[in-house]
């Protein structure tokens, strides 16, 4: 197939889209209006998500974990929970989106997971 046959192809496709409105509209209207509203329906902008903190370390480095998460206007603290139990309770009621499970010894393991990043920036 030469470039010159494309070409003719191209152009007498083209003229036909311009010259049948319908057409018109579904080639080029179309799909300019479903880029608009899937750029407005997919934004990421997540705002005061409220959250549940689970938190069995008690640790001071562990409370200042949860206040630097929810510093700012993404995350919402709900509750503080004591059991797997009332997480599941405040899911189900709709109360919160999320938890956030602090183990224990979670200042030994953050600690420990610092240290190990540093020495592998080189």
């Amino acid at each position: 197939m030469s470039l010159r046959h494309i070409w003719a192809v191209a152009h007498k496709e083209i003229r036909y889209i311009f010259r049948d409105r319908s057409t018109f509209i579904l080639v080029l209207i179309t799909p300019i209006v479903l880029l608009l509203i899937m750029a407005y329906a997919l934004t990421v902008d997540i705002q005061h998500v409220p959250i549940a903190v689970l938190d069995f370390d008690r640790s001071s480095l562990s409370r200042a974990f949860v206040q630097r998460i929810t510093a700012g206007s993404d995350v919402d603290l709900y509750a503080h929970v004591n059991s797997f139990d009332e997480i599941e309770t405040l899911l189900i009621e709709g109360k919160v989106k999320s938890s956030n499970n602090l183990r224990s010894r979670f200042r030994q393991r953050f600690t420990s997971f610092t240290r190990h990043a540093d020495t592998n920036t080189d």
